[in-house]
């Protein structure tokens, strides 16, 4: 840069001359030249990646990608946008350097909805955009590819969590001491009560666990009746079982796997794999359990039956395994084998199992607080141990040696808690699922229209609503028709129909339920789930004392207690049986407990509603309980709270019991009414006596079972009304004349 510069002037003479006539000299001084340049990299997005997402699910990461520039500057210099193509702002990704003229771009985003289910495979073009922060025109570069969602899954039942399990750990030892051994008593402890094993006759039961040791699997070829049910893969040493050769005990493999004997030579699985020799014995004698032609083991639980019999769904509270070889992989601190637990398609967690030595025993069991386990998948090692076609078995070549990460793995004893049978189970085989035992849905009367819901299912994706999905209902009876969906207050949605059965019995109800964002797709998108229930279709007498169950005790009558109260009716009558329920010990407790909620806000605790039960069993009224509950301290702290409440206790006591037994607001003159009588002495007693047995209350109560209990759409008649109250009847008394009554046993 050139600069101009000179001494000030000391005379106001000319610029030009200097004292004596000689001329001013200009210099002009040579500056290096300041070093200023433009950012002048290139830019070059080199890869992008995308992993397969799911709908309203994370993606961690959703995109990566790598990319150069010349000029080599700071990531902070540099700026990567997002587009990802489904209508959600513009993102901005991480950028971080890597190298001397490389970088990585790195985001998360979670898709909202699926992409399609076209085939190919709809996308959402998503537009990486990298460029230099100071000049984003012209150093720059843009790439589009392409993101697959996928329909986010349905499952069974409403969401369920998985909580804190416990999760049991031990290594080494064999069946009679041991880590893995002290591992597997303490989790069968925690389970509680007894071994059920393989009880005859295969029931369920309702507590305890249930174990499988392979032991009993008979290898010579007859075991479970010989062929076709097991195959032999090699006699005397290895046979491959059918998928329900544990039905008994409550457990349903999704494959053929093998059971194998360490009485051979070389142990167990030593003849399909000499690489093996040495390396799996058994934990408790002799056999152990593995697959062929892949390494994992997945299962259904299923109620314990008779194998033969329809299989029921069921779930257990979780599962324990023994593994015999997992090790430590050259590379990390983990082993290679693992159980992840299931409800439906609904991971409730991955376990990894604890490592020890060559040809060690693990033990890993995990337990959650309900039984929320409907399947289990059991990886186990990083290898196939050997192939079979249903022929011929080889070797699959495959070898122990964890320093070059391949680790050869079998299992031995399987333990879980009891399985016990679940509403809106899933299908285990195609066909009709199985109702022996089975929880029971609902129970429609024959040749009633029955209006209910039959199904419930979760969606995996939390944008779900109800509109987008279809439900289509099989009543098992040849009846099909489709299904009302609604969302419920658990966050799952509920499937309802109408249906008439034509005669009693047990019907398989299967819901099948498609999201509209369906189909398989190209790569695995499966937004269709099932769910199986069972209805108990009940005749006229059946279905009359399970109303009363339902109206009384506020629950479902067992098969047992339904046919011990139909057995009755031809000795007492239906009065006689509904009076019977109405006034049982559960029946009063029921009814009580409905006064605290209704009344005081709160649950009965700890018992204190008996003494109230034990007064109705010994003569009282209903009319009497509720004046002690109305008259009492907490009645009025209650009333003081309600919303509209003032600073005048009598005032608000008055009111709410206007509003609370009439279902109205008092007017002034009724207020005024009672609390100038409170204010004179009445007691709170009679003031609540005064409006329990007025016309009004006892009108409106005759009003409300003519709905509730015998399913009117009309008001009954002033006159009816009249009828039922103008005697010397109680409420209770009145209320259970009603349960007797032949309109009651039509259509209640």
């Amino acid at each position: 840069m050139l600069k101009s510069f000179f001494r000030p002037r000391s005379s106001p003479r000319s610029q030009a001359t200097l004292r004596g006539g000689q001329r001013r000299k200009t210099c002009l001084q040579l500056e290096q030249l300041e070093e200023r340049r433009l950012l002048a990299g290139n830019v070059t997005i080199t890869l992008v990646t995308i992993p397969q997402a799911v709908e309203g699910q994370l993606s961690s990461p959703a995109l990566t990608a790598s990319f150069t520039d010349t000029s080599g500057i700071a990531a902070t210099g540099l700026t990567a946008t997002i587009d990802y193509g489904d209508g959600t702002p513009l993102a901005t990704a991480t950028v971080s350097k890597i190298g001397t003229t490389a970088y990585h771009v790195t985001n998360d985003h979670t898709f909202l909805e699926e992409s399609g289910s076209t085939v190919p495979p709809g996308a959402f073009n998503v537009t990486l955009h990298v460029f230099e922060t100071a000049t984003p025109a012209t150093n720059t570069d843009t790439n589009v590819s392409q993101a697959q969602v996928l329909d986010a899954p349905l499952s069974p039942g409403n969401p369920v969590s998985a909580g804190t399990p416990q999760v049991f750990k031990g290594v080494g030892g064999t069946s009679t001491s041991g880590g893995a051994l002290t591992a597997l008593n303490t989790f069968e402890t925690a389970i509680g009560g007894a071994n059920n094993g393989g009880n005859a006759p295969a029931t369920p039961l309702t507590t305890g666990f249930r174990d499988i040791n392979w032991d009993g699997v008979n290898l010579t070829g007859t075991d479970f009746g010989g062929p076709p049910n097991t195959t032999v893969i090699d006699s005397g040493k290895t046979v491959a079982i059918p998928l329900n050769r544990f039905q008994e005990r409550g457990v349903y493999f999704g494959a053929v796997y093998a059971v194998s004997t360490d009485a051979q030579s070389g142990g167990s699985f030593a003849d399909t794999n000499a690489n093996v020799s040495g390396l799996f014995t058994s934990f408790s004698r002799h056999n152990t359990f593995a697959m062929f032609n892949d390494n994992g083991i997945d299962f259904k639980f299923v109620l314990p039956s008779v194998h033969t019999t329809t299989l029921v769904s069921a779930a257990s509270r979780g599962f324990g395994a023994i593994f015999i070889n997992n090790q430590v992989l050259g590379i990390g601190s983990t082993g290679s084998s693992s159980i992840e637990y299931f409800h439906g398609a609904t991971s409730l967690g991955k376990f990894a199992v604890p490592t020890g030595t060559p040809g060690q025993a693990e033990f890993l069991g995990v337990l959650f607080n309900d039984p929320n386990v409907t399947n289990v998948f059991i990886t186990c090692g990083t290898d196939v141990i050997f192939r079979f076609d249903g022929t011929t078995f080889s070797t699959s070549g495959a070898s122990d040696n964890t320093l070059s990460s391949h680790n050869l793995v079998v299992t031995d004893d399987f333990v879980y808690p009891e399985p016990v049978a679940i509403a809106n189970g899933f299908p285990i085989v195609s066909g009709a699922a199985g109702t022996t035992n089975a929880a029971v849905a609902v129970t429609p009367g024959v040749a009633r229209p029955f209006t209910g819901v039959v199904g419930t299912f979760s969606d995996a994706d939390p944008h779900g609503n109800a509109h987008d999905y279809t439900a289509t209902i099989n009543w098992g009876d040849g009846h099909l028709t489709n299904g009302t969906i609604t969302a419920n207050a658990q966050g799952g949605f509920d499937v309802s129909g109408t249906n008439t059965y034509a005669t009693p019995g047990r019907f398989a109800i299967s819901v099948d339920v498609a999201d509209f964002g369906g189909g398989p797709g190209l790569g695995g998108s499966n937004p269709t789930q099932s769910v199986t229930n069972t209805a108990n279709v009940l005749d006229a007498n059946h279905s009359f004392v399970q109303a009363l169950f339902n109206d009384f005790l506020g629950r479902g009558g067992s098969t047992a207690e339904l046919d011990g109260w139909v057995s009755q009716l031809a000795m007492i009558g239906q009065q006689g049986v509904a009076n019977a329920i109405v006034r049982s010990h559960e029946g009063l407790t029921h009814t009580v407990d409905g006064f605290y909620v209704q009344f005081l806000g709160r649950a009965a605790q700890g018992g204190e509603e008996q003494g109230f039960v034990m007064q109705l069993q010994t003569g009282g009224t209903q009319e009497q309980v509720l004046t002690e509950l109305l008259s009492s301290a907490e009645f009025a702290g209650h009333a003081n709270s309600l919303p509209g409440a003032g600073a005048d206790s009598n005032t608000n006591f008055v009111k709410a019991l206007y509003t609370l037994l009439l279902h109205r607001a008092a007017n002034n003159t009724e207020v005024n009414m009672d609390v100038t009588g409170l204010q004179m002495g009445v007691s709170r007693a009679a003031v609540a006596a005064g409006v329990l047995f007025s016309t009004e209350f006892r009108g409106d109560e005759v009003t409300l079972f003519a709905g509730t209990l015998l399913d009117r759409t009309s008001t009954p008649s002033a006159a009816e009304v009249a009828g039922w109250i103008g005697g010397n009847q109680d409420l209770l008394t009145i209320e259970a004349m009603f349960a007797g009554s032949a309109e009651y046993f039509q259509n209640g």
